[in-house]
């Protein structure tokens, strides 16, 4: 609960402080802008790789520095199993914010030694500014 208190308030306060984009648009569209570096997050992720999960999420040591991205991506590990793959599940369509979905696969061995795979949805978040986008947040679905 507190974490979707967190998340409303953060929501709101991009809503009230980011102002409004236009709609129409010359050069490319924010979401060929964010595929990219939605790739780029997931894979930072899977390989536990800091400076590549910064350069897609448009941000160096800001909220998430280094060593809360490593703990993360073990605890992610403990809790669900080891990444091992991914698909994109496309965007849903939101003004103001681009909405990513992805399909991560998971592996991890069960109590009897067996090697059990599960898929996980995980959202990107990101807010688009002046041809600019930025990870707002994540979160496994």
């Amino acid at each position: 609960m507190k974490k979707v208190f967190l998340f409303v308030i953060s929501l709101l306060a991009l809503l009230i402080f980011c102002g409004c984009r236009s709609t129409g648009g010359d050069g490319a569209s924010p979401s060929v802008t964010t595929t990219g570096q939605g790739e780029m997050i997931v894979k930072g992720i899977i390989s536990a790789d800091y400076d590549m999960f910064a350069s897609g999420a448009n941000e160096k040591s800001n909220k998430t520095d280094e060593e809360n991205f490593i703990r993360s991506c073990r605890e992610l590990e403990e809790n669900f199993g080891k990444m091992e793959a991914y698909r994109s599940m496309g965007e849903l369509e939101t003004p103001l914010l681009i909405n990513q979905l992805y399909a991560v696969r998971f592996i991890r061995t069960s109590t009897d030694g067996k090697k059990v795979a599960h898929e996980q949805l995980l959202q990107l978040i990101f807010s688009v500014d002046d041809k600019q986008s930025k990870l707002l947040g994540m979160r496994f679905l």
